[in-house]
């Protein structure tokens, strides 16, 4: 009869937790672009996903002396540091669609930026690195501008906590399951 609980047990375990993923890609996965100052400066980027799906598009930004690969370091807004930024902020995607991203600076400078792609609900989300040389003669020296929550936490999103949770509820599962093996092999 316990043996019967138990696999009841697990099986509802696996039965309740669910999986959803979703195939997200982006090309190229790296622009290297040059211009002047007041230059708009334009690529074409693919993005494709294994369904029709509707499309976040934000950009992050770093200034540096060398490009970093950690997310973090991605904080500042295009405006903050001189760049606007061209390209529609939600797309819907049928599996393969181009689309034009530009950007123009007010500054010579090397910038570094990442332009994410979030899907809808944000189950997944892909990013493109930016290097951006941009040249000229005329030098702004206005200070930088930080701006707050760059990245967002994977705590802010409602559809994370409802996986954090799952996972915390099989983990409480598992260690009751544990106990209760336990016991019944201490009264053997």
């Amino acid at each position: 009869m316990k043996k019967i609980f138990i696999c009841s047990f697990i099986l509802t375990i696996f039965l309740f937790s669910f999986v959803s993923s979703l195939k997200l890609g982006i090309s190229p996965a790296y622009m290297d672009l040059s211009g002047e100052i007041n230059e708009k400066i334009c690529k074409n980027v693919s993005i494709n996903s294994d369904r029709e799906i509707n499309v976040t598009i934000e950009d992050k930004w770093f200034y540096g002396q060398t490009q970093s690969r950690n997310l973090k370091d991605y904080n500042l807004s295009a405006e903050g540091i001189g760049i606007k930024f061209f390209g529609d902020e939600k797309v819907s995607i049928n599996q393969t669609d181009r689309l034009e991203i530009c950007f123009l600076a007010e500054k010579t400078g090397d910038y570094y930026g990442i332009i994410l792609f979030s899907s809808e609900n944000n189950f997944a989300t892909i990013g493109s690195w930016v290097k951006l040389e941009i040249s000229g003669n005329k030098i702004n020296s206005s200070p930088l501008i930080l701006t707050g929550s760059a990245i967002k936490g994977i705590f802010s999103k409602p559809d994370n906590l409802v996986l954090i949770s799952s996972i915390f509820v099989t983990l409480i599962s598992l260690l009751f399951l544990s106990k209760i093996l336990r016991n019944t092999d201490i009264k053997k």
